[in-house]
């Protein structure tokens, strides 16, 4: 062979093995995350917490206590229906409550009365007297009729019926002792009367919170912290019952959804990348964001499969508003 020939096998040699080598090295590089991928999506600027409110009831409203614009705090009182009924029948439920409890603690004191019960002190040693007495004129009796038992008519003898007479005394007044001492009060009225009162008292106070949460369903409060964004209220108009009328939100903190991303672009987004946002209505203010929520299913628009993905701002600016267009691209790596 010739030298020339071999010089130039060698370097065809060393040119696949370098090729080779290339390849299985390029091979081996790890795949890197789309954060520096390409995009951009449009989407809607959104406070990241807001609520629309409504009445539970309806009703004509009496009196509006905040404006669109104002800063509310939860529990806050917006507005309130005409509630002079409910107030009535809060008023009435109240005095209900309030005689059940009379009836009970009247009940209550009876049943212990009887419960308690002794017999009259006077009433007692009197008998007790009559008794002793009783049995006295029995023995002065007993000992007189001895003196003539021999008698065979003895039966018929003043002794006789004295005795008989002093007996009868004693049986009537050991009879009125034990029936002063044993007539205890029959307990079953009384407890039938106080479990009736507490029976009138429960519904009682059933009706009155049922009356109070009438009463509270006209009175309209902010569920939380917020600028009332939106108010549809004024005195004097009918509102229905579920139809909203204010809305709440949050403007400290706004979020961005976008639904432009298709099948083919959001494998290369992922939750916590950088990305810039820009606004149409501010096109010289860019701000800083991250992506916090990629939809898992996907939804058919303008004959694409998009994916809805939500990016909150970590940058604010005053000038921002509920609604404006805003643009999605990923923020270049510091």
């Amino acid at each position: 062979m010739k030298k020339g020939s071999f010089v130039w096998i060698a370097l065809f040699s060393l040119a696949v093995t370098a090729c080779g080598a290339g390849a299985a090295n390029a091979s081996t590089q790890p795949t890197t995350a789309s954060a520096s991928s390409a995009f951009r999506a449009e989407g809607q600027l959104l406070p990241a917490s807001y609520v629309d409110v409504s009445f539970d009831v309806s009703g004509r409203v009496s009196d509006v206590q905040a404006a669109e614009g104002d800063k509310v705090t939860k529990g806050q009182v917006i507005a309130v229906l005409d509630d002079r009924d409910q107030q009535q029948a809060l008023t009435n439920a109240q005095l209900a409550v309030k005689q059940a409890e009379i009836d009970v603690a009247s009940a209550q004191h009876q049943l212990d009365v009887q419960v308690n019960w002794a017999p009259n002190k006077n009433q007692l040693n009197s008998a007790v007297a009559s008794l002793s007495n009783a049995e006295a004129a029995v023995k002065a009796a007993q000992a007189e009729y001895d003196k003539v038992a021999f008698n065979p008519s003895v039966s018929s003898t003043s002794q006789s019926m004295a005795l008989e007479q002093a007996t009868n005394n004693y049986n009537k007044a050991k009879g009125d002792l034990d029936y002063l001492v044993s007539n205890s009060p029959d307990l079953t009225l009384a407890r039938n009367t106080l479990e009736s009162a507490k029976v009138t008292l429960d519904a009682a106070q059933v009706k009155l919170q049922t009356a109070q949460t009438a009463l509270d369903r006209m009175t309209l409060r902010a569920p939380m912290d917020g600028t009332l964004t939106s108010l549809s209220l004024k005195a004097g108009e009918s509102v229905t019952a579920g139809q909203p009328v204010m809305t709440i939100a949050d403007l400290s903190t706004w979020v961005v959804k976008t639904d432009d991303l298709t099948e083919l672009e959001v494998v290369d987004i992922a939750v916590g990348q950088p990305v810039k946002v820009t606004f149409d209505a501010l096109p010289q203010k860019s701000l800083a964001g991250k992506v916090t929520d990629i939809a898992l299913r996907s939804e058919q628009k303008r004959g694409d499969q998009t994916f809805t993905v939500t990016v909150i701002l970590t940058e604010t600016d005053p000038a921002l508003r509920w609604g404006m267009t805003a643009s999605v691209e990923p923020r270049a790596s510091k």
